[in-house]
C-alpha cells in the first residue's frame, strides 16, 4: 500500500495573488509618498529662491538708490553679480523649482522699487510663496506689494487701512481667494 502525505507545504493560488496584491498596495502608496515628499522639498525650494533673489538683488542695487540698472541688465551680468543663482538658469532664461519662468527688474510703481515674478506656479505653491513672512530681522527690503493672480495687496498705508481685504500680510483665506486651481498662478513681490 501507498502512503499519502497529509503535512504538505505550500500556497494556493489565492493565497499567492493575495501576497501580490499587497505588495502592489504598498509599492503604490510607497511611490506616492516619495512623490509627496519630492513636491515637499521642491515647494521648500521655491520659497528660498524668492527669498535669495529678494536679498541678493537688496544688496547689489540699493547703494544705487533706485533699480532702473537691473531692467537694464542681461542675464549673464545678472549671474556674474551672484544675483540670480546658476541652478535657475536654463536656456537663457530664468526658472523657479516648479518649472515655471522667472522675471525680475525694476517695478513700475516707482524707481526705488524692485520686482520678482514667477509663473506657472501649481495651488499649492501658489499658496505657500503667498504667504510668505517677510517681516524677519535679516530682511533688508520691505515688501510693498503683492499681486497673486488679478488681485493686488498692499502694505496698510496711505489708502489701505489694516482691515482691508487687500492689506498685507496674507492670510490662508486671502491666499485662497487669491490662488486659482491648476498651474495657472502667477505671483509678483514688488520690494522697496
Amino acid at each position: 500500500m501507498t502512503e499519502m502525505k497529509t503535512n504538505q507545504c505550500g500556497s494556493t493560488m489565492i493565497e499567492a495573488m493575495a501576497a501580490i496584491a499587497i505588495v502592489g498596495v504598498l509599492t503604490v502608496a510607497g511611490l506616492k509618498l516619495a512623490a509627496s515628499l519630492f513636491d515637499l522639498f521642491k515647494q521648500n525650494m521655491v520659497v528660498n529662491e524668492i527669498r535669495e533673489l529678494q536679498k541678493n538683488i537688496s544688496a547689489r542695487y540699493s547703494a544705487d538708490g533706485d533699480y532702473t540698472a537691473l531692467g537694464e541688465a542681461d542675464l549673464d551680468q545678472l549671474i556674474k553679480d551672484k544675483i540670480i543663482p546658476n541652478q535657475m538658469v536654463a536656456d537663457g532664461k530664468i526658472f523657479h523649482s516648479l518649472s515655471g519662468e522667472v522675471s525680475v527688474g525694476p517695478s513700475a510703481l516707482e524707481d526705488y522699487y524692485f520686482q520678482v515674478t514667477f509663473y506657472e506656479l501649481s495651488t499649492r505653491g501658489c499658496l505657500n510663496l503667498s504667504q510668505i513672512n517677510w517681516t524677519t530681522s535679516q530682511n533688508t527690503a520691505q515688501l510693498i506689494q503683492l499681486q497673486v493672480n488679478d488681485k493686488v495687496f498692499k502694505l496698510p498705508i496711505k489708502d489701505v487701512s489694516v482691515t482691508a481685504d487687500n492689506a498685507l500680510p496674507m492670510n490662508v483665506s486671502k491666499a485662497s481667494g487669491a490662488c486659482k486651481s491648476g498651474k495657472v498662478n502667477t505671483i509678483t513681490w514688488t520690494f522697496l
